[in-house]
């Protein structure tokens, strides 16, 4: 196959893969703001007809919310990993630096200052709804209220479900950070081996990977 001909097949990838992964993006963009609006409604409700103590589970539901969502971003990133492996592909087949974006452009807007504020914001909401809600649990001590013949057990949930939910969200934050290049090193893995194979190739390449070169007594 001319080199033509492979560099249109790896430009039509490198496309159909960035389409992708704008889906990705999107779909974790509504999830979120779907899934915010959602908390913020039912949390106004529940207060409203005063009954404070669900909101004891608002930061676990807002954990699963958050690592879901991380989870599509995982998959976006991934494939920015593979989309920038494909650009650098082209870019080595063409000579030229004709595609870029995702190699040398788009991963590094991940770290820009408006990332960082709403990643702030969005641990702010994690920590103010773990303060209310261990307010709510402890709130289960005092006679009368919600809850009080099992207090302890509440308080203890409502603690280790906010552990549990912020070791689920650190663990996919680490593993969206990580999967950029390591789907990138696995992509350009796979280009340099499959190069090294074509330049190799001759009738008696296999002979020699099965059974070592000739040699000679």
């Amino acid at each position: 196959m001319d080199t033509e001909k492979i560099v249109d097949l790896l430009v039509k990838e490198a496309q159909d893969q960035g389409v992708r992964l704008t889906t990705y993006l999107v779909l974790g963009e509504r999830v979120l703001t779907m899934g915010v609006t959602l908390l913020a409604l039912l949390g106004t409700l529940v207060v409203i007809n005063g009954q404070s103590y669900v909101l004891i589970g608002g930061p676990f539901a807002l954990c699963v919310l958050v690592t879901y969502v991380l989870h599509l971003n995982t998959e976006a990133v991934s494939l920015g990993g593979y989309k920038s492996a494909l650009e650098t592909e082209v870019n080595r087949r063409v000579g030229s630096p004709v595609q870029f974006w995702e190699s040398q452009i788009a991963h590094r807007r991940h770290v820009d200052i408006s990332t960082f504020a709403f990643r702030l914001s969005l641990s702010f909401l994690f920590i103010s709804s773990s303060v209310v809600a261990i307010h709510q649990a402890l709130r289960t001590n005092e006679v009368g209220q919600w809850g009080h013949s099992y207090s302890s057990w509440i308080i203890t949930s409502t603690i280790l479900s906010i552990l549990v939910g912020s070791l689920l969200v650190a663990i996919s934050f680490h593993n969206e950070l990580a999967s950029h290049r390591r789907t990138q090193r696995l992509s350009e893995e796979i280009f340099e081996t499959n190069a090294f194979a074509q330049e190799s190739r001759h009738p008696h390449y296999l002979d020699e990977v099965l059974d070592g070169p000739e040699t000679t007594a």
